[in-house]
């Protein structure tokens, strides 16, 4: 009996937690915008001349677009490829606190201000691997939301 009741709160949790990992709309740099499509089918649909994660959630083809940071206040267009009329949706300001850090003075953290011949090869092998991750893109989609 005691493993049954176990079973089912998992099972709850789970659906609470499956419930909650649609994200949340925030239309400011750094948040995210889900706009509606008016489509039946699987949209292509581009933000930036990026392509952009498109999903069918309650039967409805959704875009969920991450806002860059470097995002400036006003209307932004969506691109979808199969419609003649852009998408547009606006990002409102926001201002984030400011955080600082502070380092002590060693030959170790010099390093991370000014780095050296080798810590510059090694961030610009770094810097492709990570260029070529983010440009790709996977056609398969997320299950239905």
């Amino acid at each position: 009996m005691k493993t049954l009741k176990i079973s089912a709160l998992i099972t709850g949790l789970l659906i609470v937690a499956n419930a909650q990992a649609f994200p949340q709309q925030h239309l400011v740099p750094g948040g995210i915008a889900i706009i509606p499509l008016d489509t039946t089918q699987a949209p292509t649909v581009y933000y930036n001349k990026r392509r952009v994660l498109s999903v069918k959630k309650d039967q409805h083809w959704l875009a969920v677009v991450g806002i860059p940071l470097s995002a400036k206040p006003g209307n932004h267009l969506l691109k979808q490829t199969n419609k003649s009329k852009d998408i547009s949706f606006k990002v409102q300001d926001k201002d984030y606190p400011a955080q600082y850090i502070t380092l002590k003075k060693t030959a170790k953290n010099k390093r991370m201000v000014n780095p050296n011949p080798l810590d510059m090869e090694r961030i610009t092998r770094e810097r492709k691997t990570l260029s070529k991750a983010l440009a790709t893109w996977s056609e398969q989609t997320p299950s239905e939301l």
